[in-house]
């Protein structure tokens, strides 16, 4: 029986989906589908949005097809685990939501499954995705306290002023 799969590819930021990363990911998406002889029902595309929530707009409207097509998708395919979500509660609520409709999650570049080592190898990624996200917000506001200190604004400047040399 062929696997009927949708596919969901992420970048963080509007200035990466200039890049690359997009086009990779959905290259390596379309040869794992190919590889594994699934059938990729649909590609769905967030340029731009982070991980570290679920309210991202593409990914609701790839929960809502899955919701709609449940008799017909046996897979969502993420490039790797992180691309997925950086929330281990998010992580597990979609997981499980997915499980529910009869679709499991799988990732083109890392070997989770429904086995005891592949479930607890996703959950560590999960763990480590977003302990890489809460590292960088710590690192960011570090950096940007650290600024303030220095007498630097880090913002846009309000409304009314413009931004120049002091």
């Amino acid at each position: 029986m062929t696997l009927c799969a949708v596919a969901y590819v992420r970048v963080s930021t509007v200035a990466q989906t200039e890049g690359y990363s997009l086009g990779v990911q959905t290259a390596d998406l379309e040869r794992y589908c190919e590889h594994k002889g699934w059938t990729l029902k649909r590609l769905f595309v967030e340029p731009g949005s982070s991980a570290k929530t679920s309210q991202r707009p593409v990914f609701g409207e790839m929960l809502e097809y899955c919701r709609k097509h449940r008799d017909l998708i046996d897979v969502v395919l993420v490039h790797k685990i992180d691309r997925f979500m950086r929330d281990t509660y998010y992580h597990t609520q979609t997981r499980n939501l997915l499980a529910g409709y009869g679709i499991v999650l799988r990732s083109a570049t890392e070997p989770i499954s429904e086995d005891p080592s592949g479930k607890a190898l996703e959950g560590m990624l999960s763990v480590f995705a977003q302990f890489d996200n809460d590292v960088r917000s710590g690192r960011t506001v570090a950096g940007m306290k650290a600024a303030v200190e220095a007498g630097r604004w880090c913002w846009k400047p309000p409304r009314g002023y413009v931004r120049g040399e002091t």
